[in-house]
């Protein structure tokens, strides 16, 4: 289901970086349109000075990305601001961090003297409107919240882009929020 807010298309972000360390860099960028769909998303070819270091050693553990795989598969750079001014054209981004996914992306517009376009809406904000504006009860929130703490974070981009898609379309969708609760009362 694609979401809109006032005609604009409601697009989910979330950047993968080398570590949390002070010396970090975006790894991956992954984003949600529509949450029956695979979530477009790519590794990014490190730019001269990301270097993998200990630190980028200790961050694999959690995102599970090789070094070497961003050198053989990532995307160029160059080719970066292009593909997202063209995925995310006229939407409002969403992430879960927006302070940290929108200084990786502006990261990646800065190599090539390019300031970033993008303004990131933290999901907490937009699930707090949504629920009040869509009409959703005290006792429905937390199910929410809940049901959403029970969903695989895979700690990529486009999973956990998608991650955040479905739990607003639980809020927008009625149907769909009964049957996601329903399936995880099921299987408790």
């Amino acid at each position: 289901m694609k979401i809109t807010y006032r005609g604009s298309p409601v697009i989910f972000v979330d950047v993968e970086a080398s570590t949390l360390d002070t010396d970090t860099f975006p790894i991956e960028i992954g984003w949600s349109v529509d949450d029956e769909r695979d979530p477009p998303s790519f590794l990014i070819k490190p730019a001269p000075g990301w270097d993998s270091t200990d630190a980028y050693q200790a961050g694999k553990a959690c995102h599970g990305i090789p070094y070497v795989d961003l050198v053989a598969k990532g995307v160029h750079l160059l080719d970066i601001p292009g593909c997202l001014d063209k995925a995310w054209a006229g939407a409002i981004l969403v992430s879960d961090n927006p302070q940290f996914d929108q200084n990786w992306v502006a990261q990646v517009y800065a190599e090539l003297n390019r300031r970033s376009p993008w303004q990131m809406v933290e999901l907490d904000v937009i699930f707090a409107t949504l629920c009040q504006f869509a009409g959703v009860d005290r006792d429905e929130v937390v199910a929410i919240i809940r049901a959403a703490d029970h969903m695989p974070r895979p700690h990529r981009a486009g999973g956990d882009a998608l991650c955040m898609h479905k739990i607003v379309r639980m809020i927008v969708n009625p149907a769909w929020r009964t049957k996601i609760l329903n399936a995880q009362k099921d299987n408790q």
